[in-house]
């Protein structure tokens, strides 16, 4: 199948009819068919004509959340996304101890894929997810006698196919003081840290793929009394983490500081590249970005400046380290934020956007993330008590005002955007955070309209739907494959191919509508062993020839 498709999108065909506007593709009836598999992923039947789920109302999204999980029991603190922005994941805490998944394409209202409690009398729950793989990490702290002052930190690897952590693992000892864990992006390594502020001491240790048994333990003396920024590069050679007086960039493969810088006081604002080339941190009136030198150490670059009552909360890197995203506010009147991007190459500000609310409340920068490629970023604040400064803010780096804003009715405590740029997910509470009412949940929002959309959890057996968006009254074709295509295949005129075309499959599902939309289903394999299994998805119009922008992942779950 995948000579076929080659044929068909054989280059030199010319410029072809952009995509229908984003609003003709809404509400509009669309040609539906329906595929089903077998266990092993083949095509068996292909039936066209029959009704898409939900009849003509089609599944892209233009503005507002795609789901939205709430809960009056718990708050969350932490989200994470991972498995190219198809998979949300948290831990929950204070009396409501559990993990959670998420699917990326679930419908709304949102239910979890899975809840797997963990220990009671748990707290300070960390998580984050790898960007390729459907690996998540957690690490949290066990009160022990409830002596809060006395806790025991646990380490645990999971996969999106099961209820239960690959694997735990507990720190030696108890603490007093805080714990982090990060993950590579393909999943492979996991580095976890544990601070003894009695000793002053950070207790690190390194795991190597699926493994329970640290490849490394070790302990950093003299570190200082708390922990504030815990980075792992992307690539999981470099780690960044910081104290109330020190920055360190400890190589993960030597198991050596290459380099130190004092601090002038205890910040939040600190960032890592990806490769590990660039890294920053903030304080009052400035934040400073080095860059690694040609010793293989780093040299300041750059500082920025800001009059006034100002203190740099959040800051992030890009994973190609091409741009940084900067989150301010004005501790004057607490009410006051500011947004910037920095381009690191010329070290030039590429945006800068402020917004003023009114009350009482503190409105801070809680959360800022950023795409690989460094184009895109979202920052999530706490917001002020009369409601008027949107509390989720996505922006493109060389555009001063947002692409989108959602007012939520509370706080964000934290959001992460995907490698991509295409999904950013929300933890939040549903009063501002300077209230004691409880109760929060997650939103998963999308950068902007979508051409190309998956909608149902992904379950063994499972029927999800499929829209897609293109040229008005155009045969349409399903693209899947078992993988993804090393690089993307660009054909001029028509698009970029993102899926692997060894194992491309090439499905008619009719016609476009007249808004240049297409629906289908797809009946995912059922046998258990398909289970953490992947397929890949694109769009294809054959009249004019036409691939869509986005393409799905999806990773077959319980």
């Amino acid at each position: 199948m995948g000579r076929i498709l080659s044929r068909e999108l054989g280059i030199g065909l010319g410029v072809f009819a952009a995509l229908a506007g984003a609003g003709q593709a809404q509400s509009r009836p669309a040609t539906a068919s329906t595929l089903q598999t077998s266990s092993t992923g083949a095509v068996v039947t292909t039936t066209n004509g029959t009704a898409a789920p939900g009849g003509s109302t089609e599944n892209l999204v233009i503005g507002g959340a795609l789901w939205t999980r709430s809960n009056p029991d718990w708050t969350p603190k932490v989200v994470s996304i991972g498995a190219q922005g198809t998979q949300v994941f948290s831990q929950i805490e204070f009396g409501q101890d559990h993990a959670e998944l998420l699917s990326g394409f679930s419908p709304d209202p949102a239910t979890p894929v899975w809840t797997s409690n963990v220990a009671i009398a748990g707290t300070n729950a960390f998580c984050e997810s790898a960007e390729t793989t459907d690996a998540h990490v957690t690490v949290h702290q066990i009160v022990q006698n409830n002596q809060n002052s006395t806790r025991v930190a646990v380490v645990s690897r999971w996969r999106s196919g099961s209820t239960t952590p690959e694997w735990t693992w507990s720190f030696p000892g108890v603490t007093s003081g805080l714990s982090r864990a990060a993950i590579s992006a393909d999943g492979t390594r996991i580095v976890a840290a544990t601070l003894y502020p009695m000793e002053m001491r950070l207790s690190l240790a390194v795991f190597q793929g699926s493994s329970g048994t640290p490849v490394y333990t070790g302990d950093i003396p003299s570190f200082g009394i708390h922990l504030r920024g815990f980075e792992l590069a992307a690539d999981g050679n470099t780690l960044y983490m910081s104290s109330n007086s020190t920055t360190r960039i400890w190589n993960v493969n030597t198991h050596t500081t290459i380099q130190q810088v004092l601090l002038s006081g205890m910040f939040d604002g600190h960032a890592i590249s990806g490769d590990g080339r660039v890294f920053a941190w903030g304080e009052f009136n400035r934040f400073h970005l080095y860059e690694r030198n040609s010793s293989g150490t780093y040299t300041e670059t750059y500082v920025r400046t800001l009059p006034g009552s100002i203190i740099c909360d959040r800051l992030a890197l890009s994973a190609n380290g091409s741009t940084l995203a900067i989150g301010w506010h004005y501790f004057d009147t607490n009410l006051r934020v500011r947004v910037e991007a920095l381009d690191v190459a010329s070290k030039v500000m590429t945006m800068s956007e402020e917004a003023e609310g009114t009350g009482t409340f503190q409105n801070i920068v809680s959360a800022v993330s950023v795409s690989d490629d460094g184009q895109r970023f979202a920052v999530g604040l706490w917001g002020d008590e009369g409601n008027i400064v949107p509390e989720v803010r996505l922006y493109r780096r060389n555009q001063n005002a947002p692409v989108a804003q959602y007012n939520l009715p509370g706080s964000v405590y934290d959001l992460e955007m995907s490698g991509d740029g295409e999904r950013v997910a929300v933890a939040w509470k549903p009063v501002h955070a300077n209230t004691f009412a409880g109760g929060g949940g997650f939103s998963l929002y999308p950068f902007e309209a979508m051409d190309f959309g998956v909608t149902g959890v992904p379950g063994v057996g499972d029927t999800i739907s499929i829209e897609m968006s293109g040229p008005a009254n155009a045969p349409a074709r399903l693209l899947w494959s078992r993988g993804q295509a090393a690089g993307p295949c660009v054909f001029n005129g028509i698009g970029s191919l993102h899926l692997r075309r060894l194992d491309m499959v090439t499905v008619p599902i009719g016609n476009s509508d007249g808004g240049g939309s297409a629906l289908t289903t797809f009946t995912l394999p059922s046998g258990v062993n398909q289970v953490g299994q992947s397929l890949y998805f694109q769009g294809y119009f054959a009249a004019p020839r036409h691939l869509t922008n986005d393409w799905a992942r999806v990773t077959i779950l319980p």
